[in-house]
């Protein structure tokens, strides 16, 4: 297998506030904050922004204020809160350059992603809507956690 490497510092440089360079799409808002532990030591030694988009963090409206004044190397989030602000145009893919989905974590239920309904519903309609549109402009690697 092979590994392959992001190269954080030239994506710092490239980050706009609104879009960001890696996005990663996890099943649940708990999911999301254990992946952010994860990257923790990342996120200090590289000194990058991540921006978390789940509904029991903050308002969506909060949010997308955030995402306007800060320039985040990742935002991470749950399928519905992430389309809600892309529908919103608070969120852009013009920039985004690696799609991560958290496709084979269960949670405590053995359900993956793709086994919940209303995640599967809010993650075709976000990539249908809002990235597939913009592969065919800006090559984006999808990778699978």
């Amino acid at each position: 297998m092979e590994k392959s490497h992001i190269k954080i510092g030239k994506l710092k440089a490239s980050c706009v506030a609104g879009s960001p360079p890696i996005l990663v799409i996890c099943g649940s808002a708990i999911r999301c904050a254990d992946v952010n532990r994860q990257l923790t030591a990342v996120r200090k030694s590289q000194q990058i922004g991540i921006a978390l988009l789940f509904a029991k963090h903050k308002k969506a409206e909060e949010q997308a204020e955030f995402l306007q004044k800060k320039n985040s190397v990742i935002a991470m989030g749950t399928p519905a809160r992430i389309k809600t602000l892309f529908d919103r145009g608070a969120l852009q893919a013009d920039g985004l350059r690696y799609l991560i989905l958290d496709w084979n974590f269960r949670d405590i239920k053995k359900r993956r992603m793709v086994d919940m309904r209303e995640l599967v519903r809010d993650l075709f309609a976000l990539l249908k809507e809002h990235i597939v549109a913009k592969v065919s402009t800006n090559p984006i690697k999808i990778g699978l956690l």
